[in-house]
């Protein structure tokens, strides 16, 4: 079973997908939080959904404040190849351990190109894993597609 939400850009995917898994408290996974200094948004920070810690994901080059050493561009920013790493690493600790409920925000070009959690989704498939996805509306069919993914139900907000 895969649930995927979907919206526009800034139409309020993670906080639907948040208050879901606090409503379910089923499963874990990662959430993408948007870093902002005014209307700027300065980066995006992945927050653990079991203990809400946070790991730098990406800083964007121009209203970025932070710095990225070991990483890769795409669009205007900079993505941590370590914090991808990590999350596939967790999210394949926890399918070992039997884990049925697997959890991501946002799944769209990069995994549509073959990087961010592009292997992540594959763990966690090739584990039987139930996923709850965040995808931008104009990315769903393609996601679909790639992944193979049938048992879909869509939320659209």
């Amino acid at each position: 079973m895969v649930l995927i939400i979907t919206g526009p850009m800034d139409s309020g995917k993670t906080t639907r997908f948040l208050s879901l898994y606090d409503k379910r408290r089923e499963g874990d996974g990662f959430a993408s939080i948007k870093d902002m200094e005014g209307h700027d948004v300065t980066g995006f920070r992945l927050m653990r959904l079991s203990d809400k810690k946070t790991h730098t994901l990406c800083v964007h080059e121009v209203h970025g404040t932070k710095r990225i050493d070991d990483g890769f561009r795409f669009g205007p920013y900079v993505f941590d190849n370590h914090v991808f790493d990590m999350v596939c690493d967790v999210i394949t600790t926890l399918t070992d351990q039997g884990m049925t409920t697997i959890w991501l925000d946002e799944i769209g070009r990069l995994e549509l190109e073959g990087h961010g959690f592009d292997k992540t989704m594959r763990t966690a498939m090739d584990a039987g894993a139930h996923l709850v996805i965040t995808v931008r509306d104009t990315h769903v069919d393609d996601v679909i597609g790639r992944y193979g993914l049938s048992d879909v139900t869509i939320i659209t907000v």
